[in-house]
């Protein structure tokens, strides 16, 4: 890759790694505990993902032919990793609070959730 377009790329929000990019994507609480649809940057534009009930804070999500061309074949591309970053709902209304403290009452232990 050209060094002025390493340095586009990564003001973009994307870093580069060979032929595929990284991007990181704010999800909401409730779209990552509930499942949901986001819209992910991409080189071309924006795409919707699907996000999977129960998804976890730091989990990748791979799109792939959303990278970089590659060096061998101009018709092939890397993928675009999407790092995913849980944002939790602050601050709280009192209803909110209200409901995270009666969810802590119900939940089992970390150590017992199947």
């Amino acid at each position: 890759i050209p060094p002025e377009e390493a340095q586009m790329i990564e003001a973009a929000h994307f870093t580069v790694e060979e032929a595929n990019l990284r991007t990181r994507v704010s999800v909401e609480l409730y779209t990552a505990l509930l499942g949901g649809e986001i819209r992910v940057p991409t080189l071309e534009g924006t795409l919707a993902l699907a996000v999977p009930p129960d998804t976890q804070n730091g989990r990748t999500f791979r799109l792939r032919g959303q990278g970089m061309p590659t060096a061998a074949n101009s018709e092939s591309r890397g993928d675009l990793l999407v790092d995913v970053v849980v944002e939790l709902p602050v601050p709280l209304s009192e209803e909110e609070r209200r409901l995270f403290a009666r969810l802590r009452q119900i939940a089992p232990p970390l150590g017992r959730r199947s």
